[in-house]
């Protein structure tokens, strides 16, 4: 629904937008991708068939393989609830498909414990809760005044993961799942030195793609991978400002050892029409290896 009309919207343009941009702010019509879906019955059914091929092919390779009639029946489900989502966010965050593979993955892994570090707005957290209604959800961000829908029975902890006392919690089972912008390096070694092994990690970027997020939470999965980068070499990018890092490719290539399994799953823009999913699956050997 547009909110303002054509006149509104031509004064804006002209007289509010020059004002703001000076300051680098904009303002844009809410617009989230949950509003947004196909209607005819058979587009539909071939964006989800599209979907179960990629997925199925996807945790085939990481270890939890899962027929089409199951894959069918969470994709279906989430495709179900997502139009009513309490939380709507128009932009950071994660969109429909990264929501459908956490769904999906939660409904698979069914973990007994779920620890999520970056909230946000709460989406992820409501789909997560949504996919495991009796799993235990620890959810954590160090700043929670930005959330706009609670979601119920789920234990909010506006600290660092660090902070928490994970002893009493089972980890073989358990899934961690990381939005929080922080080191993805120091995130993996934290969470095998607490006894998790299943992790997700949104914002997983290329070294060479690090100028996209302003936040991005470097070194990430992709860098511990990347045979390319040399021994103390200084990585430079620009956003809002100047950031470095400079490669300690030893650390990296130890820390490889320790990872399973890595993989990025589907985009799935081209199957289901919404931005594209850029999540990772990592799962960790055994601590005792």
């Amino acid at each position: 629904m547009t909110w303002i009309g054509s006149a509104t919207k031509k004064i804006k343009r002209q007289y509010v937008d020059q004002v703001l941009l000076k300051f680098g702010v904009e303002i844009k019509e809410f617009a989230s991708e949950l509003d947004y879906f196909t209607i005819s019955e058979r587009l539909k059914r071939k964006s989800i068939d599209l979907v179960i091929s990629q997925l199925a092919r996807f945790f085939s390779l990481a270890g939890h393989p899962a027929d089409a009639n199951e894959l069918e029946k969470h994709i279906l489900a989430f495709y179900s609830i997502a139009p009513n989502c309490p939380v709507r966010q128009s932009g950071g965050g994660c969109g429909f498909n990264a929501g459908l593979e956490l769904f999906v993955t939660a409904r698979l892994l069914q973990p007994p414990v779920i620890v999520e570090s970056g909230v946000y707005r709460g989406f992820t957290t409501w789909v997560l809760r949504e996919a495991v209604p009796q799993t235990r959800i620890i959810s954590f961000d160090i700043d929670l005044s930005r959330v706009r829908h609670p979601t119920e029975r789920v234990e909010y902890v506006e600290a660092d993961i660090s902070t928490y006392d994970f002893r009493s919690l089972p980890k073989d089972d358990a899934l961690c799942f990381f939005d929080d912008h922080v080191n993805q390096v120091l995130r993996i070694e934290q969470a095998r030195s607490l006894g998790f092994s299943n992790l997700i990690f949104d914002d997983n970027l290329p070294a060479h793609g690090l100028h996209a997020d302003g936040l991005a939470p470097f070194p990430t999965v992709d860098m511990i991978f990347d045979d390319d980068l040399a021994e103390g070499e200084l990585i430079e990018w620009q956003t809002k400002t100047r950031s470095q890092y400079r490669a300690r490719k030893a650390d990296l290539l130890a820390l490889r050892e320790k990872i399973a399994f890595a993989q990025r799953f589907p985009d799935l823009s081209w199957e289901t029409g919404y931005s594209g999913s850029n999540l990772t699956y990592v799962r960790l050997r055994s601590s005792t290896v």
